[in-house]
C-alpha cells in the first residue's frame, strides 16, 4: 500500500481542519479515493517562517516519493498585522522568500513544478507560483471579487461555502494530475462476478 500515489496537503489551520466535515480537504480526498493517499500537514496557527523552520521534519523524500500533488496553502497567520499579541506577522518580502524555500524544497525532493498548487490569501502568493511555474489558485481574488463575509465562518476560517468554493477551484488541477492514475485494486463487483 505505501507505493500508492500520495498527495499533500501543507498549510496551517485552514489545512489543518480542511478534514472536517464539509472541508475542502474532504472533497479532495473524495476526488482521489483508491487513487491515492492523502496526507494532512495543516498546522493551526504556523506562519511561513514556522513551516520553513520545520521544513525538513515535515516534508521529506518519502512523504512525497510518487507524489501525484502537493498544495500549498500560507499566508493567513503571516498577515496578522505586525504588533498583534500573537507575534505571527511575516513582512511580505519575507513571506515570499519563504514560500520560495518551501516550493524549492518540493522540488529538491524531486517533485515537479506542474505537481504543486499554491493557494494564495495574499496576492503575493501569485507572483511566486508564476515564477516558480507552479499551479495557482489565486482565493484571494476569487472572494474579495464576491460577497467575502459568505465564505468565512470568524473572518478567518472556511465556512461551508468557502470550503466548497477552494474544493471546486482544485477539482480541475486534481482531475488534471490524478486522470491518468489507475484504481487500486479491483471493485469489489469484479471480484464477485457482478455485472
Amino acid at each position: 500500500m505505501s507505493s500508492w500515489p500520495r498527495v499533500v496537503l501543507l498549510g496551517d489551520s485552514i489545512t489543518q481542519y480542511s478534514l472536517q466535515p464539509n472541508g475542502w480537504g474532504t472533497y479532495v480526498a473524495q476526488q482521489v479515493q483508491r487513487k491515492c493517499d492523502l496526507i494532512n500537514r495543516g498546522f493551526s496557527g504556523y506562519n511561513t517562517d514556522n513551516i520553513v523552520q520545520f521544513l525538513s521534519k515535515l516534508v521529506d523524500a518519502k512523504l512525497v516519493q510518487n507524489v501525484a500533488f502537493v498544495t500549498i496553502f500560507l499566508g493567513a497567520n503571516d498577515s496578522v498585522l505586525p504588533g498583534s499579541y500573537s507575534n505571527q506577522h511575516v513582512p511580505v518580502d519575507r513571506f515570499e522568500a519563504n514560500l520560495f524555500k518551501i516550493v524549492e524544497h518540493f522540488k529538491s525532493l524531486g517533485v515537479s513544478s506542474d505537481k504543486i498548487i499554491l493557494i494564495a490569501p495574499p496576492p503575493v502568493e501569485a507572483e511566486v507560483a508564476n515564477s516558480k511555474k507552479c499551479r495557482v489558485i489565486d482565493l484571494f481574488t476569487l472572494m474579495i471579487n464576491k460577497h467575502l463575509p459568505t465564505y468565512l465562518h470568524d473572518g478567518l476560517h472556511f465556512s461551508d461555502e468557502g470550503n466548497s468554493l477552494l474544493a471546486s477551484e482544485l477539482s480541475t488541477h486534481v482531475e488534471e494530475l490524478t486522470k491518468e492514475l489507475d484504481m487500486n485494486l479491483p471493485d469489489w463487483k469484479d471480484l464477485c462476478g457482478v455485472e
